[in-house]
């Protein structure tokens, strides 16, 4: 979880492209926004999974994936995400007497399923569609992206198709070898397990 709070807290100071280390660019980070959107895109996630039911390890019919992400200084997006993260810790932690504990030894203890629900996918899933309702005045869920073909900006968010980021995945119609969408490839090496 501290990783994904860094990754956030980066973005949300900095703005720029947070993409794992088990990743690679096939495409120049100019070439992911369309002229089109240029002007407008504050935001850019890709699509993890895009399935009914969802797919095995993710928690909703459409997932976006975190593990690339390029976004503007200061996105509210990144501020939910910090907001969440803290007050997960703060309400898992609350009553320890730190009066008398070493805030060293103050330790909320997660699991993968709970960095997954609170800092991971699911939790960044959630976050994007309630900002995307607040900003639309609309009830934003999966069901606005399911089949998404091509870049679609909502607001200011770029939502990247499956082959976006998440080419060589064996679900949600990915295509198995880099495309003309495929900005990014992910080996998936899933190193943040065994952190």
């Amino acid at each position: 979880m501290q990783a994904d709070f860094v990754r956030y807290a980066l973005l949300a100071l900095e703005g720029g492209v947070y993409s794992d280390s088990d990743t690679y660019p096939l495409r120049p980070l100019r070439d992911w926004v369309p002229q089109e959107f240029r002007n407008h895109t504050q935001l850019i996630v890709g699509i993890e999974a895009d399935s009914q039911p969802p797919v095995e390890g993710t928690t909703y019919p459409v997932q976006f994936g975190q593990w690339t992400i390029a976004g503007a200084k200061g996105h509210p997006v990144f501020l939910r995400m910090l907001r969440r993260i803290l007050g997960e810790v703060r309400w898992r932690t609350e009553g320890f007497p730190t009066d008398s504990i070493a805030e060293q030894d103050i330790q909320a203890d997660f699991t993968n399923e709970d960095i997954l629900k609170v800092s991971g996918p699911a939790g960044w899933t959630e976050e994007i569609y309630e900002y995307l309702s607040d900003a639309t005045e609309t009830s934003f869920t999966w069901r606005n992206l399911t089949g998404l073909e091509h870049p679609m900006l909502i607001h200011d968010v770029l939502v990247l198709p499956i082959d976006g980021f998440a080419t060589g995945v064996p679900h949600s119609g990915a295509s198995m070898e880099p495309s003309d969408l495929t900005m990014v490839k992910h080996d998936f090496l899933g190193s943040w397990k065994h952190q």
